[in-house]
């Protein structure tokens, strides 16, 4: 990224203007890297900003004064790396940002959402989220059900967890060995280690092999 970032700098100086594409790369980069804020100072730069230095004011009305718009592979980066790196708050003020641009969310955006909500315990928030995608015709992916059901069982909300199980069925995205997992140590960690045993029989059924981890999980409920 470092390397990019230099011949980014290198590009602008001779006077040759980066096009959606080469942002694009850069954002993906950096955030890949861990590098969020850089890359919210290359979205500001993009978007004719590049004096705003307080990442909160960056996806505000009015902050943009080009005609260059990101696509939605340049918000489902930066909206991505801004969760991982627990400022979801800041991904939600970018996902207006992206209505207010015209531009539709895809899967990777709102699978995002979902799982940063999710890991910070934010349940209400990545439920909205999970209804706001399913209305738009999307359905998210095994490991966006695996993070909400992980944190729907340490909150100790059983019922929640297993609707969301029976929509991932429903929907037709098959469980894998950590949702199984997850969901198995969940039950257990609640008393419930006869139910984390049916579902150690189905999760056999279906294919999907118990790994150490799911096995520690169950004995482990047994033994207390």
């Amino acid at each position: 990224v470092f390397e990019a970032n230099k011949l980014f700098e290198v590009m602008l100086a001779e006077g040759c203007t980066p096009n959606i594409v080469t942002y694009t790369d850069l954002i993906d980069g950096h955030c890949k890297a861990g590098n969020v804020d850089k890359a919210c100072q290359i979205y500001a730069r993009m978007r004719g900003s590049g004096s705003i230095h307080d990442i909160e004011m960056y996806f505000e009305p009015g902050a943009a004064d080009t005609d260059m718009k990101p696509n939605v592979v340049t918000y489902g980066a930066l909206i991505d790396g801004l969760c991982k790196a627990h400022k979801v708050v800041e991904a939600k003020d970018l996902l207006e940002a992206m209505s207010r641009d015209g531009c539709e969310p895809n899967h990777v955006v709102y699978d995002a959402l979902i799982d940063g909500f999710s890991k910070l315990g934010k349940l209400d928030e990545a439920q909205r989220v999970f209804q706001l995608m399913a209305a738009r015709g999307y359905s998210p992916n095994v490991f966006t059900y695996s993070s909400l059901m992980d944190r729907l069982f340490k909150d100790k909300r059983l019922d929640l967890a297993l609707k969301v199980l029976s929509k991932m069925l429903e929907n037709g995205c098959a469980p894998n060995v950590i949702t199984y997992t997850e969901m198995i140590d969940g039950l257990c960690k609640i008393g419930k280690t006869d139910e984390a045993h049916k579902l150690l029989l189905m999760m056999k059924e279906k294919g999907c092999h118990p790994n150490v981890v799911t096995y520690t999980a169950i004995i482990d409920g047994y033994g207390k």
